[in-house]
């Protein structure tokens, strides 16, 4: 990778491959927006080791020493990054003060000897973008969410639900402690798959619709049952000659012309010859013994023996939510294999440090105590605490009897005497 002569902007867009193991570090990257991804290759594998917002950087370590890199950076949203030429790193740490220099030194020791345990432990992990463990858990956090924040709308059996994304956003982070990165590229999978939409109002307000919390629940109800459960991991890997023969199954179902019927608690009956050979032109390559091997994927098939050659009968119910939640449990397995989601809306507007600096700056500079002493400011002690004085527990702050909130942080009180 050649050096450039001078400090430039880049831009990436989802996918674009950064660095990869084996380039010599030329420039010192400084994220200005948009989210990259660090990876360690293991065979066909990608290990999520970290990401990278801004204001981060990275290839700091070239300012002392050339330097080959080892790892994948790819660009998991649209990136722009700034290309700091190494040449001029060294210049501008020559200049500062000796111990300034120190400084800098002994903190890159740190952050390149953190980011070693980091790769270790997350490479020891075999970590994914999302991991087993966390894939239920990401569409429960969204489904849990939306009932939280959201609007629901009945639609005979189906319940939808819109709530302002920011807002679900943060209930997310702070209640559920959730990665934000991970909670958006669930939801791209889910605006991919046409399950939600984004949009945004007359007002600018962004907000995010789901047409079925009943997919969002069956998903998580279907994965979390057999990951925790254990020993079902066969069953948690897509396939697609599985999910094609259960697909031609389902058209079957509503074939009439071939004679299926069904009845009312929705179990299809089907002609088993007729079935079969309307399979084997569907479908290359396939033999009757495939239709049954799908109970090694939680599907039954049931077949009765007749004097016209037989039935075949399954709950159609039940092949339908199969698809549904094969074609989610395919989009993460995409997911992990790529280490990001492409995405199928731009989401990446709500997450902009700078806003938020902003706005906690806005509450601050207009913060006011949920009280006031007899109108004016609220009295803080000064002194020892006296007999019988009442203090806040959290702030310390003189307090009155039978107050039940501290004038200046808020917090309750529990009126105990000294």
């Amino acid at each position: 990778m050649s050096e450039p002569k001078k400090i430039e902007t880049r831009t990436l867009q989802t996918g674009d491959v950064l660095l990869k193991p084996g380039d010599r570090v030329t420039s010192v990257y400084v994220v200005q927006s948009g989210r990259l991804g660090v990876f360690q290759n293991r065979g066909e594998q990608l290990v999520e080791i970290t990401q990278l917002t801004a204001p981060e950087c990275l290839g700091e370590e070239v300012a002392f020493g050339p330097q080959v890199w080892s790892l994948q950076v790819t660009a998991i949203r649209p990136t722009v990054v700034v290309e700091i030429p190494a040449s001029m790193i060294p210049e501008q740490i020559k200049a500062t003060p000796p111990h300034t220099r120190d400084l800098i030194k002994s903190l890159n020791e740190r952050s390149k000897a953190l980011f070693s345990e980091l790769r270790v432990f997350r490479g020891d992990q075999g970590a994914t973008a999302c991991p087993a463990d966390e894939t239920a858990k990401v569409f429960a956090i969204i489904f849990h969410t939306l009932r939280s924040v959201g609007q629901l709308e009945k639609n005979g059996e189906n319940e939808s639900a819109t709530a302002p994304w920011r807002e679900l956003l943060r209930f997310a982070r702070d209640i559920f402690q959730e990665s934000e990165a991970r909670l958006e590229s669930a939801v791209q999978i889910l605006i991919r798959l046409g399950y939600a939409t984004f949009s945004k109002d007359a007002a600018g307000a962004e907000k995010i619709f789901v047409r079925s919390m009943r997919t969002l629940e069956d998903f998580v109800d279907y994965y979390g049952g057999y990951h925790f459960k254990g020993g079902y991991s066969n069953l948690l890997k897509t396939n697609a000659k599985m999910t094609r023969i259960t697909e031609e199954a389902v058209k079957l179902a509503n074939n009439s012309e071939l004679g299926a019927k069904v009845d009312r608690a929705g179990v299809v009956y089907l002609p088993y010859k007729a079935a079969i050979d309307a399979m084997k032109s569907a479908i290359p390559g396939f033999e009757a013994d495939q239709l049954f091997r799908l109970e090694q994927k939680g599907l039954f098939v049931k077949r009765v023996a007749t004097n016209d050659g037989g039935v075949l009968s399954f709950l159609k119910m039940d092949f339908e939510q199969m698809l549904r939640n094969w074609t989610l449990l395919r989009e993460v397995e995409i997911w992990n294999e790529a280490g990001y989601v492409q995405p199928a809306q731009d989401l990446s507007v709500v997450l902009d440090p700078k806003m938020e600096r902003e706005r906690f700056k806005q509450l601050l500079a207009h913060w006011k105590p949920i009280a006031s002493a007899a109108g004016g400011p609220p009295k803080i002690r000064t002194g020892p605490k006296k007999m019988g004085e009442i203090w806040c527990g959290v702030c310390m702050s003189v307090c009155k009897p039978k107050q039940k909130n501290c004038e200046v942080c808020g917090a309750e009180i529990k009126s105990e005497a000294a």
